[in-house]
């Protein structure tokens, strides 16, 4: 709902078109789909835009009713607008350890590859099985950073500082934008807005990670 108020329907003109699929009035799958003109078309794709890592249907993992997955999209497909272009991206192969389900039903392309790790109980145990030259590389970089002044890693919940960091996060992404000749996101005030305002809307509710390094 945030993402849509700031930047979904003023910036990108969405219109959103979200599908429930239930089972004896019980929530099966939830495809959280948005439909925009582009060139004339229109297209059919995930809420999120930019700010979406990743994009996937939420289907229950508890679910153990007649409904496949296969039958399930087909189900979707029955209730969708009109429309003219499918545009399905950044879906994530695995779930964890569990093969995304949407596999099963939409032939998707491997464009790309994005790394991930599965958190043990403790740092202690993840850090030793971090290779060696990684962990080496780690220690050079924060030697370096010394050099320049005291470094402080703040890990918190969102506090009296949040739009002070923001502010200069929206700046540095912008120059680094600038430099290497991309598209600057956060020229656009929407996606500025979209940022500042999480905190008040699903910080209330949710959970927002806020970590900052500092050097001096």
């Amino acid at each position: 709902s945030h993402w849509h108020q700031t930047i979904g329907a003023n910036h990108l003109n969405i219109k959103p078109c979200i599908v429930v699929i239930s089972d004896q009035s019980n929530p099966v799958a939830i495809f959280p789909f948005g439909i925009r003109k582009c060139l004339g078309a229109k297209v059919l794709e995930f809420l999120g835009g930019d700010q979406s890592d990743y994009n996937s249907p939420l289907i229950s993992k508890d679910y153990s009713g007649e409904l496949s997955a296969v039958e399930i999209w087909e189900t979707v497909k029955k209730y969708l607008p009109i429309h003219d272009i499918q545009q399905f991206v950044k879906l994530p192969e695995y779930l964890n350890q569990i093969k995304n389900p949407i596999f099963h039903f939409w032939d998707c392309t491997k464009v790309d590859k994005a790394y991930s790790a599965i958190l043990p109980e403790s740092w202690e145990v993840y850090y030793k099985n971090i290779p060696n030259k990684i962990r080496s590389d780690s220690r050079r970089q924060l030697r370096r950073l010394s050099e320049i002044g005291e470094i402080q890693y703040i890990i918190g919940d969102i506090d009296e500082n949040y739009n002070k960091y923001l502010s200069v996060m929206f700046h540095q992404k912008s120059q680094r934008y600038q430099n290497t000749g991309a598209r600057d996101l956060f020229a656009i005030e929407d996606i500025r807005e979209f940022y500042s305002g999480l905190c008040n809307t699903i910080g209330t509710q949710g959970r927002i990670h806020l970590s900052v390094l500092l050097v001096d």
